[in-house]
């Protein structure tokens, strides 16, 4: 695979959807979680577990079977992702994904996968991805550290502040155009400081202020 491999940057909404991991190990387990977190179901086929595997197995967290893979596994799922350790193995996964046309990802190797996992600086609602297109996953974390750095965690409360307010700004103001100014003007102004400082309670008095419908003109005299 060459750098230049153009991928698409997308985020995936797999609540509820099945999703299949196959491999047991601290590679396995990362994906696992990470998918739980997205509110995936997962299907894991390992015929040995990690620790943290075992656990989430046990809780009923996830549906393990207990064996290596095979091409029925993937019956259902929205997504694959291949991480043992066994070059062959993965592209087993990788080749019974293409032939159904579900989405995979292979660990460590961008060539097999349709998909590639980015590192992400999570702020609740506010995701940040950052890739390579798999030529260094290592500089990906290396520059997702500085992202979070930049950004701080506050910032995930003024995203939910927004979506609270996000159908009465649609209602309030009827066109795209006025309403991205508002966003602007509130986020940028006092509303999005007294947010970001933790004074919701007034930043919530603004904005309702703000939002009121306009008082009519008094008649002429």
């Amino acid at each position: 695979m060459t750098a230049d491999r153009a991928f698409f940057a997308a985020f995936l909404d797999l609540r509820e959807r099945l999703a299949l991991v196959v491999g047991g190990g601290g590679v396995g387990e990362a994906k696992v979680r990470t998918l739980l977190r997205s509110g995936a179901s997962v299907r894991l086929v390992a015929p040995v577990l990690c620790e943290g595997l075992r656990q989430l197995s046990r809780e009923g967290v996830i549906e393990h079977r207990a064996r290596r893979f095979e091409p029925a596994d993937m019956e259902g799922a929205t997504v694959a992702i291949a991480a043992t350790d066994d070059a062959e193995a993965n592209a087993a996964v990788a080749h019974a994904a293409h032939e159904r046309g579900i989405a995979v990802n292979v660990a460590d190797d961008p060539s097999l996968s349709t998909f590639i996992m980015p590192a992400v600086v999570d702020r609740g609602a506010i995701q940040v991805a950052i890739s390579t297109g798999g030529a260094s996953p290592v500089l990906a974390k290396r520059l997702a550290a500085l992202v979070e750095a930049a950004v701080p965690a506050e910032f995930a409360r003024l995203a939910e502040f927004a979506a609270d307010y996000r159908d009465a700004v649609k209602r309030r103001f009827t066109d795209v155009g006025s309403r991205r100014a508002f966003w602007e003007r509130a986020l940028d102004g006092d509303i999005g400081r007294l947010v970001l400082a933790g004074r919701e309670a007034e930043a919530r008095a603004l904005m309702e202020a703000e939002l009121a419908p306009p008082r009519p003109l008094p008649p002429a005299a």
